[in-house]
C-alpha cells in the first residue's frame, strides 16, 4: 500500500482503518507492506497512520511492515467504542515514524484493554520530541466510561523487540502520560536513543518494568547520541505506586541510569526496585539514634547498613519488621564491639533492624542499591 495522502495536508489519512459498526467482529491483518516515502513531484508524503484501531473486539496483526508514517499504530476509541484483545505478533515493523510511533489514546468514554505487542521493531526519525510507545489518557472523560470497565487503558504488554530513536536523545522510548493506565508490562526490550528510555509521569502506577536493556544498546553508532539514552528509566514526581522495576540493564546512559523522583519514600510505599544493573548507589552516614534504634529499609530498594564508629562502643543488632519497631523482636543478627570490626547488615525492601548500643553512639553507613 502506497501513495496515501499527506497527513499534514489531510489529517486522518492512512493505510488501514479498523472501525467496526459494533462490538467485534474479529479482524486479521497479515502480510501487508504500508509504505509512504515517495516523491510524486511534491516531496515526500507522510500519512497520519499506518494502522488505526477505533472499534474492534479482537484483532491479530502479523507480518506487517509500516514505514514512513507520522504514526505507525494509533488506537483511539471514542465514547461507545473499544479496542480490546489486540495481538501484534511476530514480524511486525514500525519503521521511521516522524511523530509518536505507537499511540494508545482513548477519547471520551472509549477504552483499551488487553493490547499486546511482541518482538516489534520500532524506530523514530522525527525531528520533534516524540515517543516510541505512548499511553495517553489526556482526552479521556472517566465519567463517560461504562460502569463495568475498570479504566481507560488496562492490560498493555510490550514484550521483547526494540524501541530506537535517531532524533538525538529526545522523547521517550516508552511514555506513560496516562496515570489511569494500569496492568502495564514492559519486558525484554532494547531501548536506545531517547531522552528517557522509559518515562513515567506523576501518578503512573501498577507497572512492571523488567529485563530490559535501556541504555547504550542502539545498533546505530553515528551520531554518538543515537547509541544510548540520557536516562534509562525515569519516574517523575507525584503519587506513583505499585511499580515493580527490576533486573534491567541500564548501562551507558549519559545522565542517569535510574532517576526516581516519585513521592516519599521514593515511588510509593508498595513499589519495589531491585537488581537494576548500573543504577548506581546512594551512600549516606548518620548517627543511629537513641538506643534501641530501629532502622528500616525503604519499601522498594535493597540496602546495606554498616554499624561503625571511630571510638569504642558496643552494639547488638536484631532483625525485625516495620510493624514491631522498638526493641526488636526478630533473631539476633550479630554484635560489634569496636571500630575495627564494623557489622554489615543487608536489609531487603521493607526489612528492619534494631541496634541496641552502649558507649559512643555508632554511625549507620547506608548504601541504597
Amino acid at each position: 500500500m502506497r501513495y496515501m495522502a499527506d497527513g499534514a495536508l489531510h489529517p486522518g489519512s492512512g493505510g488501514i482503518d479498523v472501525n467496526n459498526a459494533g462490538f467485534g467482529p474479529d479482524n486479521r491483518i497479515d502480510n501487508v507492506v504500508i509504505k509512504s516515502i515517495n516523491s510524486d513531484g511534491g516531496g515526500a508524503h507522510y500519512p497520519s497512520f499506518g494502522i488505526r484501531l477505533q472499534n474492534e473486539g479482537a484483532a491479530t496483526v502479523n507480518g506487517v511492515d509500516v514505514t514512513g508514517m507520522m504514526s505507525c499504530i494509533i488506537a483511539s476509541p471514542a465514547t461507545g467504542q473499544s479496542v480490546q484483545a489486540v495481538k501484534f505478533g511476530a514480524n511486525n515493523y514500525c519503521d521511521a515514524a516522524r511523530a509518536n510511533n505507537i499511540v494508545l489514546q482513548p477519547i471520551g468514554g472509549g477504552y483499551i484493554f488487553d493490547f499486546h505487542l511482541t518482538d516489534m521493531w520500532v524506530t523514530n526519525i522525527g525531528p520533534t520530541n516524540t515517543s516510541g510507545l505512548i499511553l495517553d489518557d489526556s482526552r479521556t472523560v472517566p465519567a463517560q466510561l461504562p460502569t463495568n470497565i475498570a479504566g481507560s487503558i488496562v492490560g498493555v504488554k510490550y514484550m521483547g523487540g526494540s524501541l530506537l530513536s535517531v532524533t538525538g536523545q529526545t522523547g521517550s522510548g516508552v511514555q506513560c502520560a496516562a496515570p489511569s493506565a494500569i496492568d502495564v508490562t514492559i519486558s525484554g526490550a532494547s531501548i536506545a536513543g531517547w531522552n528517557a528510555g522509559i518515562d513515567l509521569a506523576p501518578g503512573c502506577s501498577h507497572w512492571n518494568i523488567s529485563n530490559n536493556n535501556s541504555g547504550a544498546f542502539g545498533p546505530f553508532a553515528f551520531p554518538p547520541s543515537v547509541k544510548t539514552n540520557q536516562i534509562g528509566i525515569r519516574t517523575q514526581g507525584g503519587t506513583s505506586d505499585y511499580l515493580d522495576i527490576h533486573d534491567n540493564n541500564l548501562f551507558g546512559n549519559t545522565v542517569a541510569a535510574l532517576a526516581d523522583s516519585g513521592s516519599s519514600p521514593g515511588s510509593g510505599t508498595h513499589s519495589v526496585f531491585h537488581h537494576n544493573m548500573n543504577a548506581g548507589q546512594s551512600i549516606s552516614s548518620t548517627a543511629v539514634g537513641a538506643s534501641p534504634a530501629a532502622i528500616c529499609a525503604t519499601s522498594h530498594r535493597d540496602e546495606t547498613h554498616s554499624i561503625k564508629q571511630s571510638a569504642s562502643f558496643n552494639a547488638a543488632v536484631t532483625l525485625t519488621n516495620a510493624a514491631s519497631g522498638g526493641a526488636g523482636s526478630g533473631p539476633a543478627f550479630g554484635m560489634v564491639t569496636s571500630a575495627a570490626a564494623p557489622l554489615t547488615v543487608p536489609l531487603s525492601a521493607n526489612e528492619c533492624m534494631v541496634v541496641t548500643w552502649s558507649g559512643t553512639e555508632p554511625n549507620d553507613v547506608k548504601t541504597i542499591h
